[in-house]
């Protein structure tokens, strides 16, 4: 095995799996990094828009993990962005606190609904197109 391979392996355990340690701390480091990306992307879209209004967080991450919406709130400061965590983790449409310049939001949505819908407006257009 060359030393590349024995190190990966050496990594994930003896295995080739990772032991539940690792996996949390692999787990917490993907989501840092998901929680530090949002900073430039949003940062682009809040320049192309010459600023923000609002910001709406909907789905599993806006209506499941307050820890993440408030991780990206924080790196968001600089654009006025600020979250009240009582009203995020009880999970309240309006997240922001209020000297917060940029109002947050909480939307829930059914995700499996619109992706069904979807799925059946592509089916109906392809079936459309052969007729």
């Amino acid at each position: 095995m060359d030393d590349h391979r024995k190190d990966n392996a050496n990594a994930r355990g003896r295995q080739g799996e990772q032991t539940p340690c690792r996996a949390f701390t692999d787990a917490k480091a993907a989501v840092g990094v998901f929680i530090y990306r949002c900073r430039p992307e949003f940062g682009s879209l809040a320049a192309a828009l010459g600023g923000l209004d609002a910001l709406v967080f909907t789905g599993g991450v806006g209506e499941n993990t307050p820890a993440i919406t408030e991780g990206i709130c924080a790196e968001l400061g600089w654009l006025g962005v600020g979250i009240d965590h009582k009203a995020d983790t009880q999970g309240a449409s309006r997240i922001s606190h209020e000297a917060a310049k940029v109002d947050v939001y909480m939307i829930p949505t059914d995700e499996e609904r619109v992706l069904a819908r979807g799925a059946c407006e592509f089916l109906r257009n392809v079936k459309g197109a052969g007729d």
